[in-house]
């Protein structure tokens, strides 16, 4: 056993006991979760070039943001300022809130019978 696997408590047969991963699920649930990714990390970028626009007023920093919208994709890592991260995963939360609701207030539709008939009734 190495001095690593000594520090880190790790024995012979640690990866013999680990459950088994399910690939499939796995793959469902980044998949699902996808589009909040995508939506921190251009919110992430887009906080980050917000901070660095010159400008007196809010909307002239937001006039310049669009001007130079390809700058802050110039480099491919998000920002690790707390800032950032912080627009950045507020707006995946938001729209995963925004989803969340959607989908708790969307009518509930029975295939093959009509809507509003006395059969969908307690």
């Amino acid at each position: 056993m190495s001095r690593l696997q000594k520090l880190l408590g790790v024995g012979k047969g640690y990866l013999e006991r680990l459950p088994p991963v399910d690939v499939h699920k796995l793959l469902r649930i980044v998949l699902m979760n996808l589009p909040y990714i995508v939506i921190f990390y251009v919110g992430n970028k887009l906080a980050w070039l917000y901070q660095y626009c010159v400008g007196d007023s809010m909307i002239e920093r937001l006039m310049v943001l669009i001007l130079n919208f390809q700058m802050a994709f110039s480099r491919i890592l998000p920002s690790m300022h707390k800032n950032e991260l912080l627009v950045g995963i507020t707006g995946a939360v938001a729209v995963k809130l925004m989803v969340y609701m959607k989908g708790k207030n969307a009518k509930k539709f029975r295939q093959g019978v009509e809507y509003g008939s006395a059969r969908w009734s307690a």
